[in-house]
C-alpha cells in the first residue's frame, strides 16, 4: 500500500514538475517575443524620415491623422468627421515654432509662428516599460498569439501594461503588433460610453520610411484663411 502510495506521489510530483517546465518554457518565449518587437520598433523610432497615417473609430466618429517628418520639419493634418460636421487642423512645423490652420464648416483661421506645437504622430513603442519588475509583470499578465490583422501577419497582444495608452482599463487593451517590424497595425482600447451607450474604440495605423520629400511639407495657402492675433 505504502508502495503504491508513494509511486502515485511520483506520478504527481513529475507532473506537476513538466506543468512548471511547461509554463517557464512559455514565459521565457513572450519575453523573448517582447524582447525582439521593442528592440525592433526602437529602429524605427529613430527615423527622421517618415510618413504616420492613423485613423480611429469611436462609435460614429473618425479622426484620421496624418504626419509627414523630415528632419526638423513636420506637417501634421488632422480631420474629425462626425455625422455633417467635418474639421480639419493643418500644422506646419520647422522644429521651433509652428503655424496652425483650422478649417471648419464656418471658417478658416491660421495662427502663425506660435512656440506652442501641438503634438503630432510619432513612431509609438508600446511595448515600453520604466523598469524591469514591470516589463515582467507585464509578460507574466498579458497573453500573445499570432494573428492576421490588415493583412499583416502580427502578434495579438492582450492585457499588456503601457504606459502610452490613456484608457488605463489595460485588461481590455488589445495590440495588434507587426511581427518583422514591431510597429503597431492595430490597437483597441476597449469601449467608452457616449450619449448612445456604450461604443468600441480602436486606433489603425499605416507607415512609410524615407519617402517624405519636400513636397509633402507644402503648407496650405495662408490667403485663404483669417488669421488670428
Amino acid at each position: 500500500m505504502e508502495k503504491k502510495e508513494n509511486k502515485i506521489g511520483k506520478k504527481v510530483g513529475i507532473i506537476l514538475l513538466i506543468f512548471f517546465i511547461v509554463l517557464l518554457i512559455l514565459f521565457f518565449t513572450k519575453i523573448l517575443i517582447m524582447y525582439g518587437l521593442e528592440s525592433r520598433v526602437n529602429h524605427y523610432a529613430e527615423s527622421s524620415n517618415y510618413h504616420i497615417k492613423t485613423v480611429t473609430y469611436l462609435g460614429d466618429n473618425i479622426t484620421i491623422a496624418e504626419t509627414y517628418k523630415k528632419g526638423e520639419e513636420s506637417l501634421s493634418l488632422m480631420r474629425q468627421i462626425a455625422e455633417d460636421d467635418i474639421r480639419k487642423i493643418t500644422t506646419y512645423s520647422n522644429g521651433n515654432s509652428a503655424n496652425i490652420y483650422f478649417d471648419t464648416n464656418e471658417d478658416k483661421v491660421a495662427i502663425l509662428n506660435t512656440t506652442e506645437i501641438p503634438m503630432t504622430s510619432k513612431i509609438q513603442n508600446y511595448l515600453h516599460t520604466e523598469n524591469l519588475g514591470q516589463f515582467l509583470l507585464s509578460v507574466l499578465r498579458n497573453s500573445i498569439r499570432i494573428e492576421e490583422c490588415n493583412g499583416k501577419e502580427c502578434y495579438k497582444i492582450e492585457g499588456y501594461f503601457d504606459n502610452l495608452l490613456i484608457s488605463g482599463d489595460n485588461a481590455k487593451t488589445i495590440i495588434y503588433l507587426e511581427k518583422s517590424t514591431g510597429l503597431p497595425v492595430r490597437v483597441l482600447t476597449g469601449t467608452e460610453k457616449t450619449e448612445e451607450g456604450e461604443v468600441s474604440t480602436f486606433t489603425d495605423y499605416w507607415y512609410e520610411f524615407d519617402q517624405v520629400t519636400a513636397s509633402d511639407l507644402k503648407e496650405p495657402d495662408i490667403y485663404l484663411y483669417r488669421v488670428e492675433e
